[in-house]
């Protein structure tokens, strides 16, 4: 019969901006061929993504006794959040793979700057995971802002008025 090695997955706390990987091995355990009709990836976030194996061709595969097909499954979190995703292999009998990783923070950073009221650009001391930007003026979180990653710069859509507060808050990428 069919068998997947492992049979689940957690790649526990990973970098924000960091990838981990896992080879998950589908193989012939029995003493007779045995097919594979149908496989599915379902992920609740794009951050875990799959790869079929690519010798195996089209579906339906006949896989012979002993024979091995491997799927390579990379987690990439963009965020904080748990993240899960299954794999589903059907064929004479039904499997199951649940991954499951936790995106983490490396470190923090805000940065404030006190503005002249004409400024509209703030270089970041260090190169930010963009999807933990968070800006605020006087306080109160904007999202009238871009974010120019050749310049490493925050770039507000109008200029505060004078004698505002600008405050950059984000994470930086871990040491992958």
């Amino acid at each position: 019969g069919l068998a997947v090695s492992p049979d689940e997955h957690d790649f526990g706390e990973v970098w924000i901006g960091c990838s981990e990987s896992v080879d998950l091995v589908l193989a012939n355990t029995g003493t007779a061929a045995a097919t594979v009709d149908e496989v599915s990836f379902s992920v609740g976030s794009s951050d875990i993504v799959m790869v079929m194996p690519s010798d195996e061709g089209a579906l339906p595969w006949t896989m012979d006794p002993g024979a091995t097909a491997t799927f390579r499954v990379t987690y990439t979190p963009a965020d904080e959040v748990q993240d899960i995703a299954y794999l589903q292999i059907g064929g004479a009998e039904d499997l199951l793979v649940v991954l499951s990783g936790q995106g983490a923070l490396y470190a923090d950073y805000t940065e404030t700057w006190e503005v002249d009221g004409a400024t509209t650009a703030f270089s970041l001391t260090e190169t930010p995971v963009t999807s933990t930007l968070d800006v605020r003026v006087d306080g109160v979180q904007t999202t009238a802002w871009s974010y120019d990653s050749a310049s490493n710069q925050v770039r507000l859509t109008s200029a505060p008025g004078a004698g505002a507060t600008v405050e950059i808050s984000y994470a930086i990428p871990g040491p992958c």
